[in-house]
């Protein structure tokens, strides 16, 4: 997985990825069988907006919530920004 996503640009470029959270997390997790995390655990409000950026076609097809890929509590402020930068 660390492999993976160290092949896409924004993720490599990332804070996060170059601080070594991501790899010490997925080390530190490892020795569990399932699914150790939920995306919304690991990204920021960053993050999850360069997700919703790149894959916006998809959670417009599949109705999927933009700000579910991170836990922090967005006011409707934060929300239109969120939305209003990558449009």
């Amino acid at each position: 997985m660390e492999e993976d996503l160290g092949k896409l640009d924004f993720v490599r470029e990332s804070e996060i990825w170059k601080s070594g959270y991501i790899h010490d997390y997925l080390i530190k997790n490892n020795h569990i069988n399932i699914k150790p995390y939920k995306f919304n655990e690991i990204y920021t409000f960053e993050s999850a907006k360069r997700v919703y950026e790149y894959h916006k076609k998809q959670f417009i097809i599949c109705e999927y919530d933009p700000f579910s890929f991170t836990k922090e509590e967005l006011s409707n402020e934060e929300k239109m920004r969120f939305i209003h930068d990558i449009l």
